[in-house]
């Protein structure tokens, strides 16, 4: 943003206000709703982070990320419609020791925001969100991925100093989500998690994964079972795929006997 002219803020009773450069005043107010994320897809990240001072082997950490879809109709950075955007980037982790600690100091658990492009690292640009959660709500999030059961994974999340351009709206209403930005990007935003819904199925929902011939010839169970990546939509379309084939057999079965009904019926006669 280095060749871009500054974005004033402006501060006001009810959120904050803009200028833009033909003199047009745009204003902004807090919200009363949250905003709400559904996800399309899930995946596990296994990682390590070692400090110094830790031991050699500590264990990898586990993350959950996946790409969500705001129900509204955008989120933006205020003077930079270029950033308008539905989707995000979010990722789940589960409160250590020191999330429990900073939560006593009155941290919050989500942290969000918008990364321009850094030509340093390659990143891509985008919005992206980071949100911690009591162990035992993520150990049944993970749980619910792993086992191939997860159909539907919604969050509403009230965050901090993130603003909407409507003041009067009815829940039906889609509308526009901002953040301030900042002089090299947006600001980090921070907020609570107000819904968190994981629905599953009774069923595993995984496609069936492909014969491994060696492992056939051998008696020994792998150490470790690879979760294929997106497997929700694939299975979901195998599913329905299986339901079909169950419902040819049916009728192919409901055929073959009313054809035999009709000739024990005439031998009789």
């Amino acid at each position: 943003m280095d060749d871009k002219p500054a974005i004033e803020i402006e501060k006001t009773e009810r959120g904050v206000a803009w200028t833009d450069a033909e003199g047009k005043r745009h204003e902004y107010e807090r919200p009363i709703r949250t905003l709400s994320l559904q996800f399309q897809g899930l995946g596990a990240v296994l990682s390590l982070i070692r400090l110094t001072d830790e031991p050699f082997d500590t264990p990898l950490s586990a993350r959950l990320r996946g790409k969500a879809i705001i129900e509204d109709r955008s989120l933006s950075v205020i003077g930079m419609p270029e950033t308008s955007a539905k989707t995000i980037d979010v990722s789940f982790a589960a409160l250590d020791e020191i999330g429990l600690e900073r939560n006593k100091e009155g941290a919050k658990p989500v942290c969000l925001s918008y990364t321009e492009y850094d030509w340093e690292f390659d990143s891509e640009p985008g919005w992206w969100a980071q949100i911690t959660l009591p162990l035992s709500q993520f150990q049944l999030l993970a749980q619910a991925y792993e086992s191939g059961k997860l159909i539907k994974l919604s969050v509403g999340l009230d965050m901090q100093d993130m603003f909407l351009d409507q003041a009067y709206y009815v829940p039906r209403d889609k509308l526009n989500w901002f953040i301030e930005p900042e002089k090299y990007g947006a600001k980090l935003v921070r907020g609570d998690v107000k819904v968190l819904s994981i629905e599953t199925s009774s069923l595993d929902l995984r496609p069936p994964a492909p014969p491994d011939t060696d492992m056939e010839a051998s008696n020994e169970e792998p150490a470790y079972k690879p979760q294929p990546q997106d497997t929700i939509a694939p299975a979901l379309n195998n599913l329905a795929n299986k339901v079909e084939s169950v419902q040819k057999a049916l009728r192919w079965i409901f055929w073959v006997l009313v054809v035999l009904l009709f000739v024990v019926g005439g031998s009789r006669h």
